[in-house]
């Protein structure tokens, strides 16, 4: 059984080539900084310094930011950017790669932290990403990413989604709760207010697919997919 064409792939990454969009120039455009405020001050207080790789880092930006020091980008334009602004900030050569989440080439448990800020949202497949991320982490590395949450709202790119249930599925894919806040998405949304609630959570354990299976309580005596060390408490 195959999970995908490999014809719709190659559209999507012509989708992102073919993407004009600069990351730049919109926030120069609006006067706003690459993170508002409460992203900046979220990350102050949960990215674990040492190695930090910012998944979608456009034109480079945050570079240098936060012990931003790697990141991978898959549209030419932005990658070739950040990878000029990395040689400029004195980066390893291959800190930058032309990647996506769902595909992440640096080595497994390279990472203190990884961050994704305004994009996960409008990753091609979450559940490959995560498990991307899981592996590219170290035991005790940071995850952190921002949900656009108010579904009244044109969000313009991706999808809303719901903090509370994202915070239950992260769990199953090997991450546990630090801290998440919510508050204004910031300038890009005009006249109405967006919000945004930006998630930090831990890998505790390696992604292993049986976490997938939820338990199903069958009568008084038998439970399918049970895992004692997540399940414990319904015995």
């Amino acid at each position: 059984m195959k999970l995908y064409k490999e014809q719709n792939i190659k559209k999507i990454i012509q989708a992102i080539e073919l993407d004009e969009y600069d990351d730049t120039i919109q926030d120069q455009a609006i006067e706003q900084e690459d993170f508002i405020p409460d992203v900046q001050t979220f990350l102050d207080l949960f990215i674990k310094h040492g190695k930090v790789l910012e998944i979608g880092c456009g034109s480079g930006d945050s570079l240098g930011k936060f012990g931003i020091n790697h990141g991978i980008e898959p549209c030419e334009k932005r990658f070739k950017k950040a990878l000029e602004k990395s040689v400029k900030l004195g980066l390893d050569k291959n800190s930058i790669l032309k990647n996506v989440s769902e595909c992440i080439e640096f080595p497994a448990k390279t990472f203190d932290t990884i961050l994704m800020i305004n994009g996960f949202f409008q990753v091609r497949s979450d559940y490959e990403s995560l498990i991307e991320i899981n592996t590219a982490l170290k035991i005790g590395g940071m995850f952190i990413l921002n949900l656009l949450v108010n579904d009244e709202i044109d969000i313009v790119l991706g999808r809303c989604l719901g903090p509370k249930n994202y915070i239950r599925l992260l769990n199953q894919f090997g991450f546990e709760l630090k801290s998440s806040h919510t508050c204004n998405a910031g300038k890009r949304f005009y006249p109405d207010s967006q919000e945004t609630t930006i998630i930090c959570v831990e890998k505790v354990r390696d992604f292993n697919n049986k976490f997938l299976n939820l338990p199903q309580i069958m009568g008084k005596k038998n439970i399918n997919n049970f895992i004692i060390e997540r399940d414990w408490r319904l015995i």
